[in-house]
């Protein structure tokens, strides 16, 4: 399926979708995938798009996160569409996508977080 990454900035239990980026992994190399791009998306951009960050969301709810960034991954089934999640790691995404998020959509997580 497809893999998402999840970048969320939570106050108090308000969960806020800081970016949504879209993993492009296809055989290479011979290995099963390699990283060939990282797409920043919108998060209403699809309908896996907005299952993602719902399903990102509830997951921060189920295991009780309610202050930080959080850097969450989900693939969406290829022939079921259903959300399976990866990790959710209560961190910052890569320091690289800080940057490339201001230049994009000119806010990142890091400056939510302190805002």
């Amino acid at each position: 399926g497809t893999e998402y990454a999840i970048d969320i900035v939570s106050r108090n239990g308000q969960h806020k979708v800081a970016a949504l980026w879209k993993y492009d992994k296809r055989p290479a190399n011979n290995r099963a995938f390699v990283y060939f791009a990282t797409e920043l998306i919108g998060t209403t951009d699809s309908i896996d798009a907005e299952a993602v960050c719902d399903y990102a969301t509830s997951a921060l709810d189920a295991l009780n996160i309610k202050w930080g960034t959080t850097h969450t991954e989900i693939i969406v089934g290829q022939d079921d569409g259903v959300c399976r999640l990866v990790e959710v790691n209560c961190r910052q995404h890569n320091m690289d996508f800080a940057p490339i998020s201001m230049a994009c959509i000119g806010y990142n997580a890091l400056d939510m977080l302190l805002a």
